[in-house]
């Protein structure tokens, strides 16, 4: 049996990102999130697979930590 779909509030709820960048990722040509839709203006339905595959793939690497920087010395006279 598949699970049972989720609106596009659910999923935000489900994911904690808003709803405008679910529908976004939703809407994109090609499509950056798997959706289900009823007619051309019907509303989203996502799978919480399809919302933890989008998700994982957001994940980025931790950024490196910053190495100190020398001062140069101003040198007078020269």
């Amino acid at each position: 049996m598949a699970e049972p779909k989720l609106t596009i509030k659910e999923a935000s709820a489900y994911t904690g990102m808003p709803t405008g960048t679910i529908s976004y990722a939703a809407k994109c040509d090609p499509p950056r999130l798997r959706s289900f839709k009823a007619g051309q203006f019907g509303p989203f339905w996502f799978e919480k697979a399809d919302l933890d595959r989008w998700l994982s793939e957001m994940e980025t690497a931790p950024a490196p930590s910053p190495t100190k920087k020398r001062r140069r010395r101003a040198t007078a006279g020269r």
